[in-house]
C-alpha cells in the first residue's frame, strides 16, 4: 500500500512540474513552431498519466475500503488537475496555430498586393539641327 501512495504522490509531482511549465508557456505572446511542437509532446506525454494514475488510484482504494470516501476525494480532486492542464496546454496550442495560419496568410496577401510606385519615364525631344 505504502508503494502504491508513494507512485500516486510521484504522479502529482509530475501534475504540479507540468502545471508549473504551463504556467510559464502561458505567460508569453506567441510560441515559436519549436515551442509548440515542444508543448504538443509533453501534452501527449501527460495525458498518459491520467491511465496511469486511474489504475494506480483503483487499486489504492481496492486496498484501503476503509478509507473509500477519502480516496474518492483524492481521485477527484487529482482528476480535476489532469482535466484542467490538459484542457489549457490543448487550448494553447489551437490558439498558437490559429495565431501561426493567420500570420501566414496575411503575409501571403500582403506580398500579392505589393504596389509598385510608378516612376514616369522622362521624354526627351531631339530637334535636329540643319
Amino acid at each position: 500500500m505504502k508503494m502504491l501512495i508513494t507512485k500516486r504522490s510521484s504522479i502529482k509531482g509530475q501534475i504540479t512540474k507540468f502545471k508549473n511549465y504551463l504556467d510559464k508557456v502561458t505567460k508569453q505572446l506567441q510560441l515559436s513552431t519549436v515551442e509548440i511542437a515542444e508543448l504538443t509532446l509533453k501534452l501527449k506525454r501527460f495525458e498518459s498519466l491520467s491511465s496511469k494514475f486511474d489504475e494506480l488510484q483503483t487499486q489504492i482504494e481496492l486496498l484501503n475500503p476503509d478509507n473509500l470516501e477519502s480516496e474518492i476525494d483524492d481521485r477527484d480532486s487529482i482528476e480535476q488537475e489532469l482535466i484542467l492542464c490538459s484542457a489549457i496546454a490543448t487550448s494553447l496550442i489551437e490558439s498558437q496555430n490559429e495565431v501561426k495560419s493567420f500570420e501566414k496568410d496575411r503575409m501571403r496577401r500582403f506580398s500579392l498586393k505589393v504596389v509598385h510606385p510608378y516612376y514616369p519615364i522622362p521624354s526627351f525631344v531631339l530637334h535636329m539641327v540643319s
